[in-house]
């Protein structure tokens, strides 16, 4: 990922090849709130916001909050929200994505927890 962080900024979402998604930040609360919307595909670099294949799934939205949860010791709940128009071939491949990144953030969320009394 790549990105300025500012709302209204292009933020690229690619696997380091120059091939990916280009969004933008529609809303941004450090530490609480961020909203993506998907503005098109990139590839070999090039930015596509406007072919048929874009067409099908842009202005599709990404929302992450961090909620506080509380407890004994702190928690935080992230929730992640989605407003897309997926084909069958993007469905998929989100069922499979999703559980994977949410299990890796588990793990280095949990792999960097604070050790003992702050």
């Amino acid at each position: 990922m790549e990105s300025d962080w500012k709302v209204g900024g292009k933020t690229f979402f690619t696997d380091g090849k120059g091939a990916g998604m280009v969004s933008t930040i529609v809303d941004n609360v450090p530490n609480e709130f961020i909203s993506f919307k998907h503005l098109g595909m990139v590839k070999d670099g090039v930015e596509d916001t406007s072919s048929a294949e874009v067409q099908q799934w842009a202005g599709a939205t990404e929302n992450y909050t961090l909620k506080a949860l509380n407890g004994e010791t702190a928690k935080t709940e992230l929730i992640v929200d989605m407003d897309m128009n997926l084909d069958e071939k993007m469905k998929e491949y989100f069922d499979n994505a999703w559980p994977k990144s949410m299990q890796l953030i588990k793990e280095l969320t949990e792999e960097n927890e604070p050790k003992g009394e702050v």
